[in-house]
C-alpha cells in the first residue's frame, strides 16, 4: 500500500458529465513507450529500503549472470556430476498424498458472511432524478465488478477520464473505480487506472493509481475526500500516460479541486490491455461494505455519457452474490492437491494453494517433508514446475530448505536456504534467493532475479548452491528462461544454520495473499 509524502499540484476542473468527455488532445495514437528492460530496476530500493550498491543484502550487478555466455560468476565446472555424488535427490510428483507434515496449512475459521448488491438501481441518491448505478460493495479476495463493456485498449495507448456524480453512503470497506480487465482483477487489479476510495464514517480518502498487464504498480492517496453527507459531488479522473517524460501523471478531483500525481517508475512495455469500466470491489479478505451510488457519468475511452433513465445493461460478475467467505486472513489452504494440475506437472496432482503472509507471534504454519540435517556447507539443489494463479501486494512465501524449530517465531523467518516470492507493488513478485540465519538475518539479493507473474501459467524452475564455487558459494536460480547468480556472503556461510526440512513456508511479516502451486519436484534429501 502506498502511503507516502507527495508533492501534489492542484488543479482546477470544470464540472458537468461532459467536461471530461470533450476535452481534446490526447486521445489518439499510442504513447512512443520503448520496451521496458528492467534497467530501471537498479536504481530503486529494496522491499525493505535497504539501497542497491552491492552491499550486504543486495547483489552487486557485477555478480549477476544473465545466461548466455561466460563472463561473470557461476557454479564450478561439472555441478551436476559433484552434486549426485555427494547428496541424495528424491522426486516427487504428487501422483498420491505423499504423506508430507503440514501444520496449520488448513485452516477455517473467522469465516464471514459477504453480500454483494451492486449494479443498476433504480434509485436517485447520486444525481437526483431516479436511475443510477452502485449499491453495497463488499471487500473480499472473490471478484464481483459491474462495468461497461467498451472496445479493448492498451492504458499507454493515450488519455484516459472519467467523471461522474458520485455519492457515498457509509461503510468501512473499499471500493475501485475506473478502467479495468474483464479477465483478471485482484488486489490491485491488473491492467487498472482509476481511483480506490476507502470508507472512514464521515468521508472517504481517494487513491489514485496505475497497474500494468505484468503486475507492475504505482500511485499514491491524495488530499482529497469524499464526503459522507447524502449529496452527490462530481468526482473527476485522468490518466496522461505521455506526461512526465513519459512515467505518466494521474490526477483526481472532487467538486472541481484536483490534484495530481507523477507516477515514480517506469511502468511501460507490458501489454495492459482494458476492456470495463465500472465499479469493482477491493479484493482483500474481511467483508467490510462500501455503500457508494454513480449518475452522470462521462467516459472519453468511447467519448460517451450515461444518465441511467433505464437500466444499461452493463456486464455484472459476482456482483449479486451471497456466500460464506472462509478466505480470510490467516485461514491457509495449502498442502496436497489431488484434482488440480496448475503447475502443469507429468501426473494429476501437486502441492499447494492458498497461502497468506503472517507474523512471528501468529500460529506457525508450513507444509513440508523431512530431510537432512543439511548445512550451507552441503550441496542444496531443487527444481520442479510452478504454477502461480493469483497474487496480491504484500504477499509472498517461501520455499526451500528451512530448520523444523529455528524458521519460526523471528521476523523475517530463521534458517531458510530457498527461493523467495514476493516483491514490492512497482515490481510484483521476485522469484529470488533468500537465505536467512537463526536469527532471521537475511541475504536477498533482487537485482537481476527473475520475476514470476500471476497469469496462471506453467513454468519449470530451480535453485541450485554450490559450496564449492567462488569464495564462499554461488546461488543460481533459474525461472523458464531467465536465469541470474549470486555469491553467498560469508556471513550466511558460517552463521551455523542447519535446516531438516524442504517445502512451504509463509512470508513474514503479515499481509495479503497468494494462490500458487508446484509440481514435479526434485530436491535434496540427504548427504551420501
Amino acid at each position: 500500500m502506498w502511503r507516502r509524502a507527495l508533492v501534489l499540484t492542484l488543479l482546477v476542473t470544470g464540472c458537468g458529465s461532459a467536461a471530461i468527455v470533450s476535452r481534446s488532445g490526447g486521445d489518439g495514437g499510442g504513447a512512443d513507450a520503448a520496451a521496458w528492460d528492467g534497467s530501471p530496476r537498479d536504481a530503486w530500493p529494496s522491499a525493505d529500503g535497504a539501497p542497491r550498491d552491492g552491499s550486504v543484502g543486495e547483489a552487486s550487478p557485477a555478480a549477476i549472470d544473465s545466461g548466455g555466455g561466460d563472463e561473470g560468476p557461476s557454479l564450478a565446472p561439472d555441478y551436476e556430476g559433484r552434486l549426485a555424488a555427494a547428496m541424495q535427490l528424491t522426486t516427487e510428483e504428487f501422483g498420491g498424498d505423499p504423506g508430507w507434515l503440514g501444520e496449520n496449512n488448513r485452516v477455517e475459521q473467522d469465516c464471514r458472511d459477504v453480500v454483494q448488491d451492486f449494479g443498476y438501481s433504480g434509485t436517485g441518491f447520486a444525481g437526483g432524478d431516479p436511475g443510477e448505478i452502485g449499491g453495497t460493495v463488499a471487500r473480499s479476495v472473490t471478484p464481483a465488478y459491474y462495468g461497461l463493456v467498451h472496445p479493448e485498449r492498451d492504458l499507454y495507448a493515450g488519455r484516459l477520464a472519467f467523471d461522474a456524480d458520485v455519492t457515498y453512503r457509509g461503510g468501512s470497506g473499499e471500493v475501485y473505480l475506473g478502467y479495468f480487465s474483464s479477465a483478471r482483477q485482484g488486489w490491485r487489479a491488473a491492467p487498472f487506472t482509476g481511483i480506490r476510495m476507502e470508507g472512514g464514517g464521515s468521508q472517504a480518502t481517494i487513491e489514485v493509481s496505475v497497474t500494468t498487464g505484468d503486475f507492475r504498480s504505482d500511485g499514491a492517496f491524495v488530499d482529497i475526500v469524499l464526503p459522507n453527507d447524502g449529496a452527490g459531488h462530481r468526482v473527476t479522473f485522468e490518466w496522461l500516460p505521455e506526461d512526465n517524460g513519459g512515467l505518466g501523471r494521474l490526477s483526481a478531483g472532487v467538486d472541481g479541486t484536483a490534484r495530481s500525481f507523477d507516477v515514480q517508475y517506469d511502468l511501460r512495455g507490458a501489454p495492459s490491455v482494458i476492456d470495463r469500466f465500472g465499479v469493482m470491489n477491493v479484493q482483500k479478505p474481511g467483508a467490510d461494505t462500501f455503500e457508494v451510488y454513480l449518475d452522470g457519468i462521462g467516459l472519453n475511452v468511447i467519448n460517451a455519457s450515461f444518465d441511467f433513465d433505464a437500466d444499461p445493461g452493463w456486464d455484472g460478475h459476482g456482483n449479486a452474490d451471497s456466500f460464506r467467505d472462509c478466505r480470510q486472513r490467516l485461514n491457509h489452504d495449502y498442502g496436497y492437491s489431488p484434482a488440480t494440475g496448475f503447475a502443469g506437472g507429468a501426473a494429476a496432482g501437486e502441492m499447494g494453494g492458498l497461502i497468506w503472509r503472517t507474523n512471528a507471534d501468529d500460529p506457525r504454519s508450513f507444509y513440508a517433508t523431512p530431510v537432512g540435517p543439511l548445512s550451507a556447507d552441503d550441496f542444496l539443489s531443487f527444481s520442479g514446475r510452478v504454477g502461480f494463479t493469483r497474487g496480491a501486494v504484500d504477499s509472498g512465501l517461501y520455499l526451500g530448505f528451512f530448520h523444523s524449530q529455528a524458521s519460526f517465531g523471528t521476523e523475517p523467518p530463521g534458517s531458510l536456504f530457498g527461493v523467495g516470492i514476493e516483491g514490492p507493488s512497482r515490481v510484483g513478485h521476485y522469484f529470488s534467493a533468500y537465505v536467512t540465519d537463526p536469527t532471521g538475518e537475511r541475504y536477498r539479493p533482487m537485482d537481476g532475479s527473475p520475476v514470476i507473474l500471476p497469469d496462471g501459467s506453467s513454468q519449470s524452475f530451480s535453485f541450485d548452491y554450490d559450496p564449492e564455487a567462488g569464495e564462499h558459494g554461488m546461488i543460481r536460480v533459474v525461472l523458464g528462461g531467465a536465469q541470474y547468480v549470486v555469491p553467498l556472503p560469508a556471513e550466511q556461510r558460517t552463521n551455523g544454520a542447519t535446516f531438516d526440512r524442504f517445502g512451504i513456508v509463509p512470508w513474514r511479516p503479515d499481509g495479503q495473499s497468494v494462490d500458487i502451486f508446484f509440481d514435479d519436484l526434485t530436491f535434496v534429501t540427504a548427504r551420501r
